[in-house]
């Protein structure tokens, strides 16, 4: 079980980095680009371990696990505080890049959301990226390089990942002890590999996305319900900063001799990673309300069509029926909205207000 275990695919990005890492031809400066979840984060763990690991990334030595649980002190982790990476944020990651590593013979610097520094931000950055160190190797996690200068992305060596198609997550969760059957379940409907991960190992969130489909299938039977619906679901999903800060507090007392920072530095990480599951787990619930609208229509439109909610197509079909063909605008006026309100969900809107909009949606369109 390397560190690779649960991001490794044959092909493409992952096997790029793992030739590097064993031909020892690795570059001062990586981007690693594209839209696929979490994958290129825990991408950039694994192979941050595996350049602090004397094995290459073993997955059980203290290094790999220090580094999996962002405690190594030779691998460092730098998140926007807030919407942007500030210019503040970007002056320590140079100053960070410039230091000696202290228990490895690399210093590795992942940053997270790079490409939401702005121009002033990317100068200072610069200065990280034209003297790198040959001991320190900087990663930057950038959804979107087009939107950073042309001077940073020259610097970087460029690394693009893909939500990995449903027969890859379905191996890797193979892989990981899932029976077939169920991991080509949840590859399906998880849309992503950690979602999908999340699934096969968290009874809670398989419960979670149960019940919202249930709802979602059912009619909604006037706007007081549509509001119920939305309060359901904020208070399913706001529960998830409990469980964060449980997991925090037990991996720190676990391991409180790994952790050198101070009571502030912890409580701010706290925040972002509640801020950052409470946020992954409601666009989660999107797409499953997306879902099961995607169904309908496919239900309308063709009657050996296969979907994605399999487990319910009873259900799917017969509301489908009782909607009748001409249902079809609606559903995608409905799921236009959806959309919109994911949007200013990811914009830090609301969250109950714009959850309301959502099942107020589907009540409009659908009831």
């Amino acid at each position: 079980m390397s560190v690779w275990s649960s991001v490794a695919i044959d092909e493409g990005p992952i096997g790029l980095l793992q030739r590097d890492v064993s031909s020892g031809r690795i570059a001062h400066a990586y981007m690693f680009g594209g839209v696929a979840g979490r994958l290129p984060a825990d991408a950039a763990l694994a192979f941050g371990a595996s350049l602090v690991c004397a094995n290459g990334g073993c997955g059980t030595c203290e290094a790999c696990l220090r580094v999996l649980r962002r405690a190594h002190p030779d691998v460092e982790v730098i998140e926007p505080a807030g919407t942007q990476l500030l210019v503040d944020q970007v002056r320590e990651v140079v100053r960070a890049a410039s230091r000696h590593p202290v228990a490895a013979g690399r210093r590795v610097i992942i940053v997270e959301g790079a490409d939401r520094m702005n121009p002033t931000a990317q100068n200072a950055f610069l200065k990280a990226l034209e003297e790198p160190p040959p001991s320190t190797t900087i990663i930057l996690l950038a959804p979107s390089p087009e939107t950073l200068l042309d001077t940073v992305r020259s610097r970087c060596r460029e690394v693009t990942f893909r939500t990995p198609p449903p027969a890859d997550i379905a191996a890797i969760l193979e892989a990981q002890g899932v029976e077939a059957e169920d991991a080509q379940k949840l590859a399906r409907i998880g849309g992503d590999l950690e979602r999908a991960s999340r699934l096969s190992s968290d009874p809670e969130a398989r419960e979670l996305r149960s019940e919202l489909v249930t709802r979602v299938i059912a009619p909604l039977r006037d706007p007081g319900e549509a509001l119920e619906a939305a309060e359901w679901l904020a208070t399913q999903t706001r529960g998830i900063r409990d469980r964060v800060a449980d997991e925090h507090k037990s991996d720190r007392e676990t391991y409180s001799q790994w952790y050198q920072e101070t009571k502030r530095v912890s409580d701010d990480r706290l925040r972002r990673e509640q801020r950052r599951a409470e946020q992954d787990a409601i666009d989660s619930s999107i797409d499953d309300i997306a879902s099961v609208l995607r169904d309908l229509l496919a239900a309308l439109q063709s009657g050996d069509i296969e979907l994605l909610n399999e487990d319910v197509s009873g259900e799917i079909t017969e509301r489908a029926r009782s909607l009748g063909p001409a249902a079809s605008a609606r559903i995608v006026a409905c799921l236009s909205d959806i959309e919109r309100a994911r949007r200013r969900l990811r914009a830090n809107a609301n969250v109950l207000l714009t959850l309301e909009d959502v099942f107020l949606a589907l009540y409009r369109q659908l009831a």
